[in-house]
């Protein structure tokens, strides 16, 4: 059980010291940091957690840009579409953190980026 503990202390400080490597540069500020396949990796891993992390915001957001145009049917025409995104969201997600250390682009904008 100890052991167990002391994993989880050492992967959320690991991850925690990692994780301003993943927006050190770019369209992000910071310094112009070189990307490299370390850091394109550590990205790719942060976008799929923070994918997976906000699958839930999905559906409120689409509810909500659904009321702004119809709030008789945003309650349903939301639902669908934000069990829809969320589906994309999550599987795009454990796709980026399975396949972290082969670097790629963003698949999908943030969450409640405005209309999908």
């Amino acid at each position: 059980m100890r052991i167990g503990r002391i994993f989880i202390s050492v992967f959320v400080l690991g991850a925690s010291a990692l994780a301003p490597l993943a927006f050190a540069g770019g369209e992000h500020g910071g310094s112009q940091m070189s990307h490299g396949y370390v850091s394109d990796s550590i990205g790719k891993l942060g976008r799929g957690v923070v994918n997976i992390v906000t699958t839930p915001a999905e559906l409120s957001c689409a509810i909500y840009y659904d009321f702004n145009d119809n709030a008789w049917t945003a309650p349903i025409t939301g639902t669908v579409k934000g069990a829809v995104l969320m589906v994309r969201r999550a599987l795009v997600g454990v796709a980026e953190v399975a396949s972290f250390p082969i670097p790629s682009h963003e698949w999908i904008p943030k969450v409640c980026n405005g209309k999908s």
